[in-house]
């Protein structure tokens, strides 16, 4: 669902390239990393094969993935000092932690103003969020910027805390 909503196929030619091109000036490649419950943290271009196995996996004589990848997707993704908006599921998000991420949760709003987590379709909003950064003409170098993005492409994304925000969605 996330990279359905990243829709590659409908962005302009300047866009692709800038955000899902080769090399260093490809932003998704140098900045969107994709948490995986075999291979840990992978760029969005590192080409994997199929697999099934997710952050929620019980392995038969093993346990649970999180003892496994903690360690060390703890030290990696503690390197990271950039601003970086967590976009990760809660399976994925428990196997270890990114120190100064912002985190996204996506919730819906009934008329009351009442919100509620969004599971099912999370992926999906999440990846519409992905594209609008990664198609926007400059990188976001903060919440703020962050936010304006959204706002502008027609997302409603709240600052809710000094590390978390909401994608609310009717």
């Amino acid at each position: 669902m996330l990279y359905d909503a990243l829709d590659i196929g409908g962005v302009t030619r300047g866009e692709r390239r800038r955000a899902f091109g080769r090399g260093e000036r490809a932003r998704a490649g140098r900045r969107l990393a994709v948490a995986s419950a075999l291979f840990g943290v992978l760029r969005a271009g590192d080409p994997i094969p199929a697999y099934r196995l997710s952050g929620n996996t019980v392995l038969p004589g093993i346990g649970g993935l999180r003892p496994l990848w903690h360690k060390e997707l703890g030290k990696t993704l503690s390197t990271v000092d950039d601003l970086v908006l967590d976009l990760r599921s809660g399976p994925y998000a428990n196997l270890a932690k990114i120190p100064h991420a912002v985190t996204v949760t996506v919730v819906s709003e009934d008329a009351a103003g009442r919100r509620s987590t969004i599971s099912h379709f999370n992926k999906a909003y999440k990846g519409a969020l992905a594209a609008v950064l990664a198609k926007a003409p400059r990188e976001p170098a903060s919440v703020r910027s962050v936010l304006a993005l959204a706002t502008k492409a027609g997302l409603r994304l709240e600052r809710t805390g000094e590390r978390s925000l909401e994608l609310v969605v009717k």
